[in-house]
């Protein structure tokens, strides 16, 4: 399943993931809306998601994450696809 529909089950859910530095856990909370299916599937891709969780440190992350969340591909800013108008 791909990460971007585990996120959204989760989010479906009530649930709200965070990552914990000191103990290297995924949490999830309400545990109470955290099924047995969605645990399996965070497993399945639990270092994708820890990635997304983490602080984004330059524009250009910003919009590399969006052009995946997006499906846009390898678009410039201007939306050309090496980033320079013709």
């Amino acid at each position: 399943m791909p990460v971007e529909e585990i996120l959204g089950r989760v989010k479906a859910a009530g649930i709200t993931l965070t990552y914990s530095n000191e103990t290297k856990k995924l949490i999830a909370k309400p545990t109470s809306a955290v099924t047995p299916e969605i645990v399996a599937a965070l497993r399945e891709c639990r270092e994708e998601i820890i990635d997304s969780l983490r602080p984004v440190k330059s524009e250009a992350e910003v919009f590399d994450l969006a052009r995946g969340y997006f499906g846009l591909g390898d678009r410039g800013r201007d939306g050309s696809e090496d980033g320079r108008h013709q």
